[in-house]
């Protein structure tokens, strides 16, 4: 298969049009764990024609597997430590960013970062029991106040919280009930990005009926951040950790989320032991780890970038 076949199917990191390593038959790398996971081995790769054969091989790929799960957890394979911003690595510095903002955040029982928690935690019971949309309207307002979006010449700065009514109605369907469930086979897979595509353009007509105003990717990302934890907030430092550390493109896309979820499927027991002290009073969603850590990663090298936008101080530093 062609690299233009693959993008065309499940999108590719950057880093795979790059580094060979990327293509290796090895369960620590991310990209590969979901070929693994299908039953399929690599068996010839090259990067300059962009080309790539795979082999059905069960057996094979499970063995792979097996060795992936018999290795200590961070205990991968070659450690980048020069500074190439940890581009094609494992994402131990991604973790250790994690790791930093939550010790800065549990300094502070009152933190402005909670507004995250309080919004998810009533999203979550109301699909659980009877659903006040002008209760959740309100939530989600404030969250998104408190995340930078009613700032500048942002429109919902122009409108009250009831602007958010029908978007709340929207989030609520059944429907969209597996996003909030988020398992390594769906992960690695990446069947859940279509679902948030769609999802997300329902969203956009949604705003554009009632405000008449078409909403960012940005104002997207977060609302379905705060309400189902989907998909990782890409605002500008994401999206820049993104393409830095070459785990996903940083454009909103299909292809975008595909990568992160292999990523995080590829590197399970370690990001779930980070979700794991996360989720002592809410239980963290998978992308909102991701989002956590890329964006504090992003906030530690480019202290500047964004500022005045409104998203710099929705994290520690």
């Amino acid at each position: 298969m062609t690299f233009d076949m693959l993008e065309g199917i499940c999108g590719l990191p950057a880093s795979a049009y790059q580094y060979p390593a990327c293509w290796v038959n090895s369960a620590q790398n991310s990209l590969c764990h979901g070929w693994l996971l299908a039953g399929y081995v690599v068996e010839q790769c090259s990067i300059p024609a962009r080309q790539v054969t795979f082999r059905r091989d069960p057996k094979l790929a499970r063995e792979y597997l097996e060795q992936e799960s018999r290795r200590a957890p961070g205990c991968g394979p070659s450690r980048r430590r020069t500074a190439s911003a940890d581009k094609g690595a494992e994402p131990e510095a991604l973790l250790r960013a994690g790791e930093g903002f939550l010790e800065r955040m549990e300094d502070d029982p009152h933190a402005r970062y909670r507004f995250w928690e309080h919004c998810y935690l009533a999203f979550s019971a109301a699909r659980k029991g009877s659903a006040d949309l002008d209760f959740l309207s309100l939530h989600l307002a404030w969250y998104l106040a408190s995340w930078g979006m009613l700032r500048g010449g942002a429109f919902l700065l122009q409108k009250d919280y009831k602007i958010h009514l029908p978007a709340a109605a929207l989030l609520l369907e059944d429907r969209w009930s597996s996003l909030t469930e988020l398992g390594r086979g769906s992960l690695a897979r990446g069947d859940f990005a279509g679902q948030v595509m769609e999802l997300s353009g329902e969203l956009s007509q949604t705003y554009r009926r009632e405000a008449g105003e078409t909403p960012s990717d940005t104002l997207l990302t977060k609302i379905l951040l705060g309400t189902l934890g989907c998909v990782p907030a890409y605002d500008r430092y994401f999206k820049w950790a993104a393409r830095e550390t070459g785990v996903a493109r940083g454009a909103f896309s299909k292809g975008s989320l595909q990568a992160l979820g292999r990523l995080y499927a590829g590197h399970w027991e370690a990001w779930e032991a980070l979700r794991e002290k996360c989720s002592r009073r809410v239980v963290y969603p998978p992308m909102k780890i991701i989002d956590m850590c890329l964006f504090q990663y992003s906030l530690e090298r480019q202290p500047k970038l964004g500022a005045g936008k409104g998203e710099a101080d929705q994290v520690f530093v």
